[in-house]
């Protein structure tokens, strides 16, 4: 099952060196999904979010791992709110968070998210 697209812009001031390793990371995870390595994706994200965790794309990209090949929909939320935190101009995170809101049958709070995408 593929994921949604990950988004390309980050809010980092650690400029173009930064870009090229999240690109060149990005590309590595894209190809562990695509063969079916989700354990292995998931590690990999873990660290990178952990050493980067101003960047909300690790966050995003595990809750979508998460929500996607996994029941623990409240654990992708909390991932999501990362992201939405460090990133609240990205529409994606936002419409992220309401998706595991539903998931979580929380309708009303995901409506709320979704006014901010």
């Amino acid at each position: 099952m593929m994921t949604q697209p990950l988004p390309t812009e980050t809010n980092t001031c650690q400029g173009t060196a930064f870009n090229a390793l999240l690109q060149a990371q990005l590309a590595e995870l894209e190809t562990l999904i695509n063969t079916q390595q989700l354990p292995l994706a998931m590690e990999k994200l873990q660290a990178w979010q952990a050493e980067s965790p101003e960047e909300g794309v690790y966050a995003y990209k595990l809750g979508q791992l998460i929500l996607t090949h996994s029941p623990e929909h409240a654990k992708a939320k909390a991932l999501f709110e990362l992201a939405t935190q460090a990133d609240p101009n990205n529409p994606q995170y936002w419409v992220a968070l309401a998706q595991a809101c539903i998931a979580l049958q929380e309708d009303a709070t995901a409506f709320e998210h979704l006014k901010k995408a």
